[in-house]
């Protein structure tokens, strides 16, 4: 036993500074293949959209972790390198430095480009164009609204939660902040694709300016959203939110766009339009989000424990009540679609540079004839929104969607009807989970990468410091 320990050792010594890396890469390997392993499990369709969802998340908290490790990273390199370089100046050997310099600026660039960087997928046009199984849909968030005081305070919605497909939670993007979740929701794909990372520089209402995250910059998407597909396909389109910069990149030069209100004032401009553009709705379809913006604000303000942000969610509710008897009266209901989610979470006050865990989780209910009653689903994300809503108008899913269409909520007798196809619905999603997970399996590579090679860089950069320093003291004595 003495022996083969005594190589193991002599071994790992000649390896010196890049055992760390290498056994880096190998814990790399070893929790993605854990990760990719636990995600894939799962008798029934439920626990595989659970174990999805809980991927996304842990993708969530990677990119957390590497933010968060990228901003030690930058203050501490610098500074140990110059450290190192005095050192090694002194004892006139600066060939070890200099190679980890070369190594460290090679990667740096890389470090930054893949926190920027869009996911390999598909560039084929993914989706059925068959007919509608709903000619108006209506996407609508409440924005921070946690899950947990969603369904003990949005009371219209939990007296009809048996007339809709819901999920308890379903998970936001990281970063956990209004932009970036939004235009996910719309586009069906990571912030790190379309590239909205971050919320504009300054907060549209009162003066707060949003703390930047490193790295995570705003930046109008480059990925087309549902609104814009739905009016290349003929569809009247409409966003109703309380920041005009939200408004204003979401959509086409076709979009209807209405903003700076609160959430009973957002509701008044919506019902405003359907009553006045209704003989154009009716004969082209209709697609619009409606952002209910009153929960954000009062969770800022009073936070999540409070009576204000529970009355505030209660609040937003009733907006949905209103747009439903709106549709109802005007004879769109029974061709409608009404799906009600968030943008993030929260906790206390906050939602922003938080354990995305803490915040992540959001609410899902989804109403109208092309779901099922009372059908619960295991999970779900909020990139899934916009490729289910594309499948159910008919349309093109964008192509750099990552997002899955969450068949199993829909209604098999609706889409024979209206379709004639008669499929097996839970396979199809289960092939699609299959897919997702395998992408995420990738993305936790790569950010499990990057993060060995910036631990790597440190303790090689301590290593030598300490080698240096050995050798000064011996030419001392």
């Amino acid at each position: 036993m003495v022996p083969k320990m005594e190589k193991v050792k002599a071994y790992y010594k000649r390896l010196g500074i890049h055992g760390p890396l290498l056994i880096g890469f190998l814990v790399v390997l070893l929790i993605g293949y854990i990760d990719f392993t636990s995600f894939s499990f799962g008798a029934t369709l439920s626990e595989k959209e659970a174990n999805l969802m809980n991927a996304d998340l842990t993708r969530s908290s990677l990119l957390f972790i590497l933010d968060s490790s990228l901003s030690a990273f930058l203050v501490l390199f610098p500074l140990i390198l110059i450290l190192d370089l005095m050192l090694r100046y002194k004892i006139k050997k600066r060939g070890a430095v200099t190679a980890i310099l070369i190594v460290g600026m090679l990667i740096l660039p890389g470090v930054f480009l893949n926190t920027h960087a869009a996911a390999p997928v598909s560039n084929q046009v993914k989706g059925s164009l068959g007919a509608p199984l709903a000619k108006y849909v209506f996407i609508i968030t409440f924005d921070g609204a946690r899950y947990d005081v969603f369904w003990s305070s949005a009371q219209y919605i939990i007296q009809h939660k048996n007339e809709s497909a819901w999920a308890n939670h379903i998970v936001c993007t990281y970063p956990t902040i209004t932009y970036p979740n939004h235009v996910s929701l719309m586009t069906g794909t990571w912030p790190q694709i379309h590239l909205t990372q971050n919320n504009p520089p300054k907060q549209e209402f009162g003066t707060k300016r949003y703390a930047s995250l490193l790295l995570r910059t705003y930046h109008t998407p480059v990925v087309d959203d549902i609104l814009k597909i739905a009016s290349r396909e003929g569809f009247v389109t409409a966003v109703f939110t309380a920041p005009p910069t939200l408004a204003q990149i979401l959509g086409s030069s076709e979009t209807y766009r209405s903003s700076g209100e609160g959430s009973v004032g957002t509701m008044d401009n919506v019902i405003d339009y359907l009553q006045s553009h209704l003989a154009e709705i009716r004969s082209k379809g209709f697609v619009s989000m409606i952002h209910l913006v009153d929960t954000d604000s009062i969770l800022h303000a009073y936070g999540t424990d409070s009576e204000q942000y529970r009355y505030a969610m209660n609040k937003n509710a009733e907006q949905v009540k209103r747009l439903i008897n709106t549709l109802e009266n005007l004879g769109l209901a029974d061709e409608s679609v009404v799906i009600v989610t968030a943008d993030h979470g929260g906790i206390g006050r906050q939602h922003f540079n938080v354990w995305p865990p803490l915040v992540a989780e959001i609410p899902l209910w989804m109403w109208g004839k092309p779901f099922k009653k009372g059908y619960e689903l295991g999970g779900g994300r909020i990139i899934d929104i916009a490729p289910t809503v594309a499948y159910i108008l008919g349309i093109p899913i964008s192509p750099k969607s990552v997002g899955i269409v969450l068949y199993s909520a829909l209604n098999e007798t609706i889409l024979q009807e209206v379709r004639g196809e008669t499929l097996n619905l839970e396979q199809l999603e289960m092939e699609e989970i299959n897919r997702a997970i395998g992408l995420i399996y990738g993305e936790l590579v790569l950010w499990y990468t990057i993060i060995v090679f910036m631990i790597w860089l440190i303790i090689a950069l301590v290593a030598d410091i300490w080698a240096a320093k050995g050798r000064l003291k011996k030419a001392k004595t």
